[in-house]
């Protein structure tokens, strides 16, 4: 019994101390401030209204809304010395899909109806060619 409860001890201490390491590498990567990152990428977290920048999001909630899908084929790009949007037809097809969920929401559930903008455009993910 003695045995027992002292390798379960050191298992919780051996898991404590594996968190304590984790948490403290993670303050060792943020950025400097004012340092922008070369890579210009989707900032915000969530929506169908695409914000462009150099910078990751900070903190993002794990929170699904509506449409988050889509964002798999919004595209970011550094066009004339600026980190902008670009459409897409893929981006704008599933957002079109989502956003006709969201208006007859009398008539059903937007998630629901979501389903279905998920599976017309998921394949794309996986490298389905548009007809």
């Amino acid at each position: 019994m003695n045995r027992k409860f002292c390798a379960f001890s050191l298992i919780l201490l051996s898991l404590g101390l594996v968190s304590i390491v984790n948490i403290g590498q993670g303050a060792d990567l943020t950025r400097p401030k004012g340092q922008q990152e070369k890579e210009c990428r989707v900032q915000n977290c969530h929506g169908l209204e695409i914000q462009c920048g150099f910078s990751e999001p900070k903190v993002c909630t794990e929170m699904y809304q509506l449409g988050d899908f889509c964002r798999a084929f919004a595209e970011c790009r550094f066009i004339k010395g600026e980190c902008q949007f670009v459409n897409n037809d893929l981006f704008q097809g599933c957002k079109d899909c989502v956003l006709d969920c969201e208006r007859n929401k009398d008539e059903i559930n937007p998630f629901i109806c979501e389903v279905k903008c998920r599976k017309e455009f998921e394949p794309y993910i996986y490298g389905k060619p548009l007809n």
